[in-house]
């Protein structure tokens, strides 16, 4: 059975996630994803849960190059969505942020696990290529996040990947995803160089053939 959006990204909410009601329709082998996009601050993550659970896994990050671009994100799979006591965020932190925004999306049809890579840096490009490493299949879902520092910068491209949405005031975060089949994600920008952060999360069906997972990437680069 493939993987399949069961409540859809529903587009950039500003401000934390603390105290937000998420909804988590039934479903089964579903995975919450949570993610937090950050910009020109101080705060560092202590800890977040949905329900009172904590997450399954978690991709808590600042680029390498630019100190104040952050992307947050977690997920909660089956065992843990079942666990919870209701669905309100709890999360705390320290510091503060003057651009920050947020959304989430369960995805059904999945089961846990997760595979984080590693950050690396790159120059001189305006495109970027993210990888999966366990092959996708049809059946799959892939998603990935993206950061950049100014709004005057873009994202005209996500590769096969469906623009979810695409935010551009103070600076430029978005989220894209479809499915898999295509392990190279490549993020097109505008013709003018500049900063991007970017995670990818692969989702593989439970009917892939191979244990699944769900697997976190990110991938930044810096243009001169």
């Amino acid at each position: 059975m493939a993987v399949t959006i069961l409540d859809a990204w529903s587009g950039q909410t500003a401000g934390s996630p603390n105290a937000a009601s998420l909804t988590i329709s039934s479903g089964s082998d579903r995975v919450l994803v949570l993610s937090y996009f950050a910009e020109v601050g101080t705060h560092a993550l202590t800890s977040i849960t949905v329900g009172t659970v904590a997450p399954t896994g978690s991709l808590v990050e600042t680029s390498p190059d630019v100190s104040n671009q952050k992307i947050w994100t977690w997920y909660w799979d089956e065992a843990a969505i079942a666990s919870m006591t209701g669905s309100t965020v709890a999360l705390s932190k320290t510091g503060s942020a003057s651009k920050h925004d947020y959304d989430y999306a369960v995805y059904q049809d999945v089961t846990g696990g997760a595979e984080f890579g590693t950050s690396v840096s790159s120059s001189s490009a305006t495109s970027i290529t993210v990888s999966t490493t366990s092959t996708s299949t049809s059946d799959d879902m892939i998603a990935v996040f993206a950061n950049r520092s100014s709004a005057n910068r873009d994202i005209t491209a996500w590769d096969n990947l469906t623009e979810e949405w695409i935010f551009r005031t103070d600076y430029c975060i978005g989220i894209a995803d479809g499915v898999g089949g295509d392990d190279d994600v490549l993020l097109t920008g505008d013709v003018t160089a500049g900063d991007i952060f970017v995670q990818l999360i692969h989702l593989k069906s439970a009917a892939a053939g191979n244990p699944t997972m769900i697997r976190m990437m990110t991938e930044e680069y810096l243009d001169d």
